[in-house]
């Protein structure tokens, strides 16, 4: 699996759990390792943890298989009183924000769409 997560740029704060193959799919179950995240909207650094959410991401076939990355993010507390954001989730370079596909999933599909 060390091959997939260099070929993804992985982050230093990400770590695979645990990985399941099936004769159609590559699944790897990944979770965040941070201690501290900055908030998106005031950039001040929180401690705090919040809770976590997990993410379904869609990336390049290997194989003919269909690769799914399951992100388990930490949400934080914000700890700037004036902060308008009382709580966020963590980003990572892998998938932005609100994304279902990795950067190079999604120009991979778009070109095979032509």
């Amino acid at each position: 699996m060390n091959y997939i997560l260099s070929e993804l740029d992985m982050e230093l704060d990400l770590e695979i759990i645990h990985h399941e193959l099936t004769p159609t799919e590559v699944i790897l179950f990944i979770e965040s390792m941070t201690v501290t995240a900055t908030c998106p909207k005031c950039l001040q650094i929180s401690h705090r943890k919040h809770g976590q959410s997990l993410r379904k991401i869609r990336d390049i076939p290997i194989s003919k298989k269909d690769v799914y990355l399951y992100i388990r993010l930490n949400k934080w507390y914000c700890t700037n009183p004036s902060c308008p954001c009382k709580y966020f989730t963590e980003s990572t370079r892998i998938a932005p924000a609100y994304q279902r596909s990795t950067l190079r999933a999604t120009h991979f599909y778009k070109k095979a769409e032509l």
